[in-house]
Parts: structure tokens; sequence; C-alpha cells
């Protein structure tokens, strides 16, 4: 009987653990849940929210350095490999604003181009387009009046058209400032003047370039009344075939009124320029001359690299102004060279290296700097042009350009 009542006890007191030890884990269970971190399930990332992930690998970069969606616009579609017979690959992709199109074999900034659909896209449309009359040039075209010419043959760009151009542009020397190559990069040369465009209904302003669209929206903020043109978007919405062969490189050359040499003359200076005399020029008052281009394969040991030369040469900036007259302000990185075939070019890295480098200098009224400055190009380039940017210490820092012009004979 003692064993029977042990038996019961003990039989009780395993029911009892039991219960305990399962309302100890269901507590541990419950509080379990609670510990469990828990994760923000985040929307999927679109073009629209974050484009950069649906531009391709190899102008990613390129996009996102050169302002991409203030300047292209949102990526179209993929990446396309293009395969040329007897020629290089090369890559393109389409934006709203631009096709770009890269590279691989390419040095530098020549690896990445814009391609010119201006034209493409006025084929297509100009038949939509009516010049201002006389009495709305003043009534419509805002700035009128104020305006630049790029070449004598192609027409003026004027008021916030230009205020636009003059501020946009690839980046090509890490300057803030825009220079002329830079705007020809992003937008190339004006085909029209402003017109007026009637499409789906609606009548807008718009001047077309090579490279892009600019339209004007007047309910626009002010500072934001010119904006880039769905340009590439239109031709794709009008089954427009898109270029599919490597677009001509921009011509950089500027015009020059002067007799120039005779190209049989200029092809000699691919080996070799002349070692004695100077190219001068002139503007607002500032002296420029240039002297003693050399070429060559390295630059103390580091070579040019391959088919390519370095090609070093000395400037001269002289403030000819008067006293009271503003300084003017140099660096060599607003420096460009242009050869005989039309391509720019940024000055090399190596600059600090030289013996006397041309330095970041403020010119005030009277004085004058020396320097060298060093690029580097196609071993089989010639120097045809100087490009250099200036910025007048006045109260707006207003900035100017000029060219030396090099295919003419240098003074001795």
């Amino acid at each position: 009987m003692e064993n029977v009542q042990m038996s019961g006890a003990t039989l009780a007191q395993r029911v009892y653990m039991r219960r305990r030890w399962i309302h100890i884990v269901i507590v541990l269970l419950v509080a379990g849940i609670w510990m469990v971190p828990t994760h923000r399930v985040e929307a999927r990332p679109t073009c629209a929210t974050q484009p950069e992930l649906c531009v391709g690998l190899v102008f990613r970069d390129y996009w996102q350095q050169q302002n991409g969606l203030a300047n292209f616009g949102l990526p179209i579609g993929t990446s396309i490999t293009r395969y040329l017979p007897g020629k290089e690959i090369f890559y393109t992709h389409n934006f709203e604003y631009s096709i770009l199109e890269h590279f691989p074999t390419r040095k530098g900034v020549t690896r990445y181009q814009n391609t010119p659909v201006g034209q493409l896209w006025y084929e297509r449309f100009g038949s939509e387009l009516t010049p201002l009359g006389a009495d709305e040039e003043l009534m419509f075209q805002p700035g009128y009046g104020r305006c630049t010419v790029v070449e004598s043959s192609r027409p003026s760009i004027c008021g916030e058209f230009l205020d636009y151009y003059m501020k946009h542009g690839i980046q090509l020397d890490g300057q803030p400032h825009i220079t002329r190559a830079e705007r020809l990069g992003l937008l190339g040369y004006p085909i029209t003047p402003v017109m007026k465009w009637s499409h789906a209904g609606q009548t807008q302003l718009v001047q077309v370039f090579s490279h892009a669209r600019l339209d004007y929206v007047p309910n626009n903020a002010a500072d934001n009344k010119i904006i880039r043109g769905k340009i590439v978007g239109d031709l794709l919405n009008a089954n427009v075939a898109l270029p599919t062969t490597p677009s001509t490189p921009i011509n950089h050359l500027v015009e020059s009124h002067v007799p120039l040499f005779d190209t049989t003359i200029l092809d000699t200076w691919r080996k070799v320029m002349p070692s004695a005399g100077y190219w001068q020029a002139a503007n607002q008052d500032i002296y420029l001359a240039v002297s003693s281009f050399t070429y060559h394969e390295y630059f103390y040991t580091v070579r040019a690299g391959h088919n390519l030369k370095y090609v070093a040469f000395t400037m001269l900036v002289k403030n000819q102004r008067m006293a009271w007259e503003p300084s003017v302000y140099l660096d060599h990185s607003y420096i460009g060279l242009i050869d005989t075939d039309g391509n720019y070019y940024s000055p090399s890295a190596m600059h600090k290296y030289l013996a006397t480098p041309l330095t970041p200098s403020m010119v005030v009224p009277g004085a004058s700097v020396v320097g060298q400055v060093i690029f580097v190009v196609p071993h089989t380039a010639a120097p045809a042009q100087i490009e250099v940017n200036l910025a007048n210490l006045d109260a707006g820092v207003s900035r100017f350009s000029q060219n030396i012009e090099l295919r003419v004979a240098p003074i001795n």
C-alpha cells in the first residue's frame, strides 16, 4: 500500500513537472516571437527611383560623373554591343536626351561620345517648326538681342537659350568653368534659330542643336525656363531608326579668318613642329604667346602610351590692362590643345612634374607669367590651335576665352 501511495505521489509530481515545463516552453516561445528582429520590406527600386541601376555598367560611372540625369535623362532600355566588320567594337545606350557611345580601346575623354541626333530629329519634325515673325521675336524670344555666334555659318544662340548653353557641358578638365569644347561635347552646334514647334496640339519655343534640343518653358522658375527636350524619346515614339554606326567626332577647330598653311605643310608637323619663333593672340587686353613645341615618347621614365606622344610647349600670359582694370586668373587646366584633325585634349596629369610648369596665377595689370604645359596626344597628331580660358577678377568673375592659331607661320 505504501508503495502504491509513493507511486501515486511520484506520478503526480511527474505530471506537475511536465506541465511546468510545458508552461515554460510556451512562455519562451511567446517571448521568442517578440524577440525575433523584424525587417522593413522596401519597395523594389525602379529606373525612376534609382536610374543609375538601369544604366549599363560601361556607362554607369561616366553617367554619374557627368550629372547624367540632368544632362542625358533617364535610361531607355539596355546597353547594346555594336559589331562592325574590320573595325573596333563599341557600345551604345539610349537616354531620353542623348545616345552615349563607349569605345573601350580609346584613351581618356575620347572613350565616351555623345551621338549627334539633332539633325535626325530635325529631318523628322522640321515640318512642324515655323520661324518667329519679325513682330514675334521681341514678344516671344526670351532675351532677344543678347546673342552669340558659335560659327559664322550657323544660327545665333540668344537670351535664355544662350545662358543655358554657356552653363552646360560635359566635364573634361574637372574645373567648374564650362569650356567651348565641353559645351560642344554635350549640346553641339545650333542647327536652327529659336522656332515655334507645333506638336500634339501644343506650341512651344525650341532651338535644335546637333546633339540636343532645348525647350523654353515660360511657367518654370526663372533659372529653369530652358530644359533639355526628350529628343531620343521623340525619335523612338515616331519609329525613326536610330544610328547604329559610330558618330564622327566633333571638329573643335575654331574658325580663323586668316590664310592658313596648306595641309601638305601641316602634315609634316605630325613629326616635328617649327623649333624657332612663336605664335600669339590678344583679346580684352590679355596677350598670349606660345613657343618651343617639342614631342616626346617618354617624360622622364613614363611612356606616353602605345601610339601616343607627349606635346610640351611654353606659354606667356601678359595682362596689358590699365592699373584700375581687373586682374585675370589663369589655370593650366583651363588650357586645351586642338589638333589639325579637330580633336580636343586636356592637359596631362604629368604637368606637375615639368621643370617650370605654368602654375595657377592671378595676373594683375602690367604683370606676366610664363610656364610650360604638357599634353598626351596620338603619335600622328599635330597641334593646330591652343584654347585658353580665363576669368576676369571683377565683381561677376566674368569668363572669356581666346584661341591661338598655330597653322600660320610663326613670328621670328
